[in-house]
């Protein structure tokens, strides 16, 4: 399919987005990984972000199913070199503010992708677009040693809410 002007540059966006997106979740994972295992068990407080989501658009189901995949991600490793646990989790509720932004850019990039999609009649789902988009993120993903599983997890549940965005 060719593309219709404009619909390149956003996908560009989407992409560099979910770059950044992967890039903080791993750093996140860095300060996740110092928490002492009991600490780590539940790291995710959406009722801390519910307010900020709402406030960038974003649906507390969504806020909720993300918390879940950062979760999955970190629970798994080694315990690092700890520090002060109020400086860790100073520093992973300052990542998850910023990984909340940075989802609410994406998904204002997706409104206008389904605003261009619509004026065109594409349909909202490409299918070829999804599983290259998928498998650039995963390929990303290892490389920074996020979980597979989880990084899936992640942007399956970011692609149902980008669906229903365009639609």
């Amino acid at each position: 399919m060719s593309l219709f002007p404009g619909l390149a540059e956003l996908r560009d966006s989407i992409d560099h987005l979910d770059h950044s997106l992967l890039l903080l979740w791993a750093e996140r994972n860095k300060f996740a990984r110092n928490l002492p295992p009991k600490e780590r068990e539940v790291q995710w407080q959406a009722q801390d972000f519910v307010g900020l989501a709402a406030q960038w658009g974003l649906a507390p189901a969504f806020v909720g199913e993300l918390g879940l995949a950062l979760d999955q991600a970190a629970l798994p490793t080694a315990l690092g070199a700890t520090s002060n646990l109020e400086d860790l989790w100073g520093s992973l509720m300052r990542l998850d503010r910023v990984l909340l932004e940075v989802l609410s850019e994406r998904f204002k990039v997706v409104v206008r992708i389904g605003r261009i999609k619509k004026e065109q009649q594409i349909a909202p789902l490409d299918p070829s677009r999804w599983n290259s988009l998928l498998a650039e993120r995963l390929a990303l993903a290892r490389d920074l040693g996020l979980k597979a599983e989880a990084v899936v997890h992640l942007f399956e549940a970011v692609h149902r809410y980008a669906l229903q965005l365009e639609s």
